[in-house]
């Protein structure tokens, strides 16, 4: 699952960026509460020593709140989208999925949830 947390704005607007490599996430007009804070994480399973490629979603999601919408996009990769992995001996690789989530100070507290497509071609 992808998390970014608990914020709360300090702004009329803000995001919070995940990094799909561990990278601390970036937070702009937020300020982070706590919580779980995680890119998405993905095992794929294919042929062994094989080469496959990312797709991710290229139009952001809205997650729609009672008092504005939350949207998730610039979705970004490791290995990187449009790049090829390689499946490893045991015909397995891993995949992180980051983005940016951006949110006006309008919005209602709780929990926003959604889902989104990987695609993996080989």
């Amino acid at each position: 699952d992808m998390d970014f947390g608990s914020i709360v704005s300090t702004s009329p607007s803000g995001t919070v960026t995940l990094y799909p490599t561990g990278q601390n996430p970036l937070y702009s007009g937020v300020l982070s509460t706590g919580g779980i804070v995680a890119p998405a994480s993905f095992e794929i399973h294919g042929e062994k020593f094989q080469p496959f490629l990312i797709v991710l979603p290229s139009a952001p999601i809205v997650i729609p709140g009672p008092t504005g919408d939350m949207i998730i996009d610039n979705f970004v990769s490791d290995p990187p989208a449009g790049a090829n992995g390689t499946f490893n001996a045991q015909g397995k690789a891993f995949v992180t999925v980051g983005a940016t989530m951006r949110m006006t100070d309008q919005l209602s507290a709780g929990p926003y949830n959604s889902t989104f497509d990987l695609i993996v071609s080989y």
